[in-house]
């Protein structure tokens, strides 16, 4: 499947490796939103944050509550003002991505989503 987002990054899986413990998925949705942000954020993305969520994924979020019980937040870019919304199964040692935004806009995503 080509990239759907134009620039690659949501059709990558990260693979199992001894140094990472979870594969991380986006879901189509997800990979459209990459769509919407800016090149430097999704070159930090690539570069920085999607490792740290691959090695500890509930370490590196806060759960969600309410409407959102059982997804994880991660804030990132400037002044924390991004999210990636992503659900854990841990039997499976997977991450997928469902909402990726600023802040407002990946909670309302990721509602309508679930």
């Amino acid at each position: 499947m080509g990239p759907d987002n134009g620039r690659g990054i949501g059709d990558r899986t990260r693979e199992e490796t001894s140094q990472k413990k979870y594969k991380v998925e986006f879901s189509k949705a997800a990979r459209r939103d990459l769509r919407d942000l800016p090149d430097d954020l999704l070159d930090q993305l690539e570069a920085r944050h999607l490792s740290v969520i691959e090695k500890s994924p509930r370490a590196a979020g806060r759960p969600k509550r309410g409407k959102l019980a059982g997804v994880w937040g991660y804030d990132f870019g400037p002044r924390g003002g991004y999210r990636i919304l992503y659900e854990v199964n841990d039997s499976k040692s997977l991450v997928t991505v469902i909402a990726i935004g600023t802040h407002d806009q990946a909670y309302r995503r990721a509602e309508r989503r679930r």
